[in-house]
């Protein structure tokens, strides 16, 4: 005969823990708010449309804790779907474009093991379980991997802004290439794409739309993430922007 004791305490543990995970919600919620915020260009119904988008898989583990479905899996769900909307605003700068709409795909995809687990049917636990972590394999991964590079290139882009501008003050133009560059990432070279003094007449793009624009002493490099059809840019001419195909 089992102790009642222990059997409490057991029980217990999954309970606390899955009211635990739900502490990622409200990081993740703000997180949420701000970038869509940041968003739409100043329209207040894009910038609402964003946040709800974003904020609608938060709800689930909610749910799954007001369902009275207090075990290991909600505390699980509790922590990678949060993680997984964090994982989706990510990809809005790592892969950015239309692709970035995949990852939140599969956030709104965790709907189906959730559904599964809330009906209380023996043979979709399982199934419930594998789904949640197929989901979370096809989400966390790449998208920290993807980050992690796009640190390093920021990183390395800088780097190549203040060596063009150091390089015109020694020389009195930006430099032609980065052959002389002495690069602190070089695996991340196949990256980046630079035109300098001499060359940038034949990339009207990064610099102006008025044909009559100097461009004989300008630069710009161009950098991308996950997509190489999608890039950010700096322009001496323009600044920093995001180059959307």
């Amino acid at each position: 005969m089992s102790d009642p004791k222990v059997t409490s305490k057991r029980r217990a543990v999954p309970e606390g823990l899955g009211f635990g995970a739900l502490v990622f919600l409200p990081l993740t919620a703000a997180c949420v708010f701000a970038f869509g915020w940041s968003t739409g260009g100043g329209a207040a119904d894009d910038r609402w449309l964003a946040v709800i988008v974003f904020l609608g898989p938060l709800l689930l583990p909610p749910a799954l804790y007001w369902g009275r479905s207090r075990d290991s899996f909600a505390a699980v769900a509790g922590v990678l779907i949060p993680l997984e909307v964090l994982a989706a605003l990510l990809a809005q700068y790592t892969i950015i474009g239309a692709g970035a709409l995949f990852p939140l795909l599969l956030v709104w995809a965790n709907l189906i093991p959730v559904g599964l687990r809330l009906s209380k049917r023996e043979e979709g636990a399982s199934v419930s379980w594998v789904l949640l972590g197929l989901i979370a394999m096809l989400v966390l991964p790449l998208q920290a991997r993807l980050g992690f590079q796009l640190l390093r290139l920021q990183d390395e882009v800088r780097r190549i802004v203040a060596y063009s501008y150091d390089y015109k003050l020694r020389s009195g133009t930006f430099p032609l290439n980065l052959r002389d560059y002495p690069w602190t990432y070089p695996e991340l070279r196949s990256h980046f794409s630079y035109h300098g003094s001499g060359t940038a007449d034949k990339f009207t793009y990064p610099f102006t739309d008025n044909p009559s624009f100097d461009r004989s002493d300008k630069f710009s490099v161009r950098y991308y993430v996950g997509d190489p059809s999608t890039a950010y840019w700096y322009s001496s001419a323009k600044g920093w922007f995001v180059e959307d195909d």
